[in-house]
């Protein structure tokens, strides 16, 4: 399924609860100081990209905390805000078929009446929920997508890319390079989605 819910009582993603732990900080502290940024439909708000924080990431304590206790072998290569108020078009996102790349969906807020519609392999369109208990995992962002939203307020979502240096030693410096090229051209690509670092 291209997207799963994940049990972070697996050592694979027991890290993940670092983020679930702290849900309500990251909105807390998403309120106090980025909120006016989300002023399209869709938008896109980085905290972090590559090895560093953005401008926006250097105000959120909450993700240094995060960040400083992940495994060795965990390297985040991107994380942002994603804020839908309508609906977006359908897209597809460049995205690498090497093991070891993690594309995760941590919802916040406002996802009771929020759906993920996503174009299978054999063109079937089909409907993922979400909940705020749980963390998942978009396998392949490649499939065309389309996130809708039909509640109040904005529906509040991280998206957090890493890789697993564990599930493929070979990935070279240059894998990742090529994933943040791509990464970055795409968000900056789609339609309708204001990105903000």
């Amino acid at each position: 399924m291209p997207v799963n819910k994940l049990n972070l009582e697996d050592e694979r993603y027991s890290f993940l609860n670092l983020f679930q732990q702290n849900k309500d900080k990251f909105i807390e502290e998403y309120d106090k100081s980025l909120a006016d940024k989300a002023i399209s439909e869709w938008s896109m708000i980085v905290l972090h990209a590559g090895v560093d924080y953005t401008p926006n990431g250097k105000k959120f304590d909450v993700l240094k905390e995060c960040f400083e206790k992940m495994p060795k072998h965990i390297q985040p290569l991107s994380l942002m805000f994603s804020v839908i108020k309508g609906k977006t078009a359908f897209h597809q996102e460049p995205w690498t078929e090497k093991t070891g790349f993690h594309r995760i969906h941590i919802p916040l807020r406002n996802v009771d009446k929020c759906s993920l519609f996503i174009r299978e392999q054999d063109n079937q369109t089909i409907e993922y929920k979400y909940d705020t208990k749980n963390i998942y995992e978009f396998v392949n962002p490649y499939n065309e997508h389309m996130p809708i939203t039909t509640g109040d307020g904005d529906r509040l979502f991280i998206l957090f890319d890493y890789y697993n240096k564990q599930e493929n030693p070979a990935v070279s410096g240059k894998d990742i390079e090529e994933y943040l090229y791509l990464a970055e051209t795409q968000f900056m690509a789609n339609k309708g989605g204001g990105v903000y670092k």
